[in-house]
């Protein structure tokens, strides 16, 4: 073999650092690390507001389901008892959805809470023959949407 020289780095030389590079180095992942730290802060906050519109949300079901329920106990009580739908002629229609509207709040604030519009204008379209004005084929009683847009109506005045 030929001379050859072979330079053999060992582990006790230490590279030449500059000190400057170093600091810069440590200023930047402090502020990868505080960056972070503002991104989860800010998506723990997004996820607190997102878990109590749900937790709203949930009681709200809760609420709703309550009142299902004794809308529909109230609905088969009055036709177990063998009650025929009540009919209301055209003409006294506005004055049944003031009247309506009077129970409606009644309820609220006995029971304690809100009742979903679409649930108290289906135990009247249940309970009720309401006249219709137009005359059509098997139809003369109003529909349940339109006892809910009367229901509305009145509510806004």
């Amino acid at each position: 073999m030929e001379n050859e020289s072979y330079t053999i780095v060992g582990y006790n030389e230490i590279p030449d650092t500059d000190i400057r590079n170093n600091a810069a180095l440590l200023n930047a992942d402090l502020e990868e690390l505080e960056a972070c730290l503002e991104k989860k802060s800010l998506r723990y906050a997004r996820q607190q507001e997102r878990l109590e519109r749900l937790q709203q949300s949930l009681k709200n079901t809760q609420e709703d389901i309550r009142v299902l329920k004794m809308i529909l106990r109230y609905v088969e009580i009055y036709h177990c008892m063998g009650q025929n739908r009540g009919f209301i002629p055209h003409k006294d229609i506005f004055r049944f959805f003031m009247r309506a509207s009077e129970v409606y709040d009644e309820l609220c604030h006995r029971l304690h809470c809100h009742i979903n519009y679409k649930y108290f204008c289906r135990a009247i379209h249940l309970c009720y023959h309401l006249d219709s004005r137009v005359r059509r084929n098997g139809h003369d009683n109003l529909s349940v949407f339109t006892v809910l847009g009367y229901f509305k109506r009145e509510r806004e005045e």
